[in-house]
């Protein structure tokens, strides 16, 4: 997801949720995170499933590959099908 940083009265600003651009993993210790798909070069499953990033960026998920693969495809219809802001 994409969020946009925004100022309140109150202080600090919050987040606000924009556009889902990015797609959402589970690193194995079971916190989620979110990763670029564009950067991703590599999925591998060994038997923990690998994310190589073209920044030489690893990453360790829960998620098996065909469910990375599956949110890549989602990811990339929205790209395509355009992202209202």
């Amino acid at each position: 997801m994409i969020y946009k940083r925004a100022r309140t009265r109150n202080g600090p600003g919050f987040l606000e949720k924009r556009c889902e651009l990015l797609i959402e993993v589970t690193r194995l210790n079971g916190k989620k995170f979110y990763i670029n798909a564009e950067l991703i070069e590599t999925v591998e499953s060994t038997p923990d499933t690998v994310i190589k990033l073209t920044n030489d960026k690893t990453y360790l998920v829960e998620e098996p590959p065909m469910v990375i693969i599956s949110k890549i495809i989602e990811y990339k219809r929205k790209i395509l099908k355009g992202c209202e802001y």
